[in-house]
């Protein structure tokens, strides 16, 4: 499955750079290990779409862990490259 996501530019270009290999995410969605996740850079200050994104497989899901200090509704995903047909920035 294939989610489509926006993200601000700082945490945008910490993955961009490999410094970020995770995503805190609300749980809105079923997120699965094996999925693709494209992060949509988001002006926040224009509210648009910068145009910038990236492809990234997602390696595992964190959720209901609450007792760990996860707030509930949320999730951390695990990033990992996209494995055949590349991924980065466009």
């Amino acid at each position: 499955m294939r989610h489509e996501v926006k993200t601000w530019p700082i945490f945008f270009d910490s993955v961009k750079r490999g410094d970020k290999t995770f995503e805190l995410r609300r749980y809105d969605r079923p997120y699965r290990a094996g999925d693709t996740i494209v992060l949509i850079e988001w002006n926040m200050a224009g509210e648009h779409v910068t145009g910038n994104q990236l492809e990234r497989r997602i390696t595992c899901v964190l959720h209901n862990a609450e007792e760990f200090g996860l707030m509930p509704g949320f999730c951390i995903l695990g990033l990992g490259p996209v494995e055949q047909g590349g991924g980065g920035a466009r």
